[in-house]
């Protein structure tokens, strides 16, 4: 939401600016340049990609904030700012092939991961600090994308309780796995 005139309204994304760092935004009659940072200082982290629409460089994707809010955005801009979130939307969507989309292979993930070494909740989201094979440096991944039986060996190797209100989720996911177990 911008202010203007004293009253919020919601601005859009009309397109980058001529100086190649900034957005113009547009909100009824009003215009205003802003930096990304700015555009996405109360919106946190994208959770998610939704869905997408349009082509090429009109090509939107709508993402799902860490604050719950919802909006389209620029794929080219966040493409730049979340390639392996968007990259991982179209593989899940089979959109690697597919034009506009072939950038995306470049930061797939092949590799297995091997170790969960660390936790934190960022924008009332659960992550795990986690090392995929053959790399040297961990990368935070949402806890519900990681293996259940590396997320167990993680929490009872810290003593952390499943009944932790931020962990109950993976004790069902236990349960599941337990259950479909031959």
């Amino acid at each position: 939401p911008l202010e203007v005139n004293g009253k919020l309204c919601n601005g859009v994304v009309e397109r980058k600016a001529d100086d190649g760092e900034n957005y113009v935004i547009k909100c009824n009659s009003h215009t205003e340049l802003m930096s990304y940072k700015a555009l996405t200082s109360d919106l946190c982290e994208v959770v998610k990609v939704l869905t997408h629409r349009g082509k090429g460089r009109h090509r939107e994707i709508e993402v799902l904030w860490g604050n719950g809010e919802k909006s389209w955005q620029c794929l080219s801009t966040l493409q730049k700012e979340v390639p392996t979130i968007i990259a991982e939307y179209a593989m899940e969507r089979n959109l690697l092939s597919t034009n506009g989309w072939g950038w995306c292979k470049d930061y797939i993930r092949e590799a297995e991961i091997v170790d969960v070494c660390d936790h934190r909740v960022f924008c009332s989201t659960l992550q795990v600090h986690v090392l995929h094979d053959g790399d040297l440096e961990p990368e935070w991944k949402d806890a519900k994308d990681v293996d259940t039986d590396l997320l167990q060996d993680y929490v009872e190797k810290h003593g952390i309780s499943l009944k932790d209100r931020r962990w109950k989720w993976l004790q069902n996911e236990i349960k599941k796995a337990k259950k479909n177990w031959f």
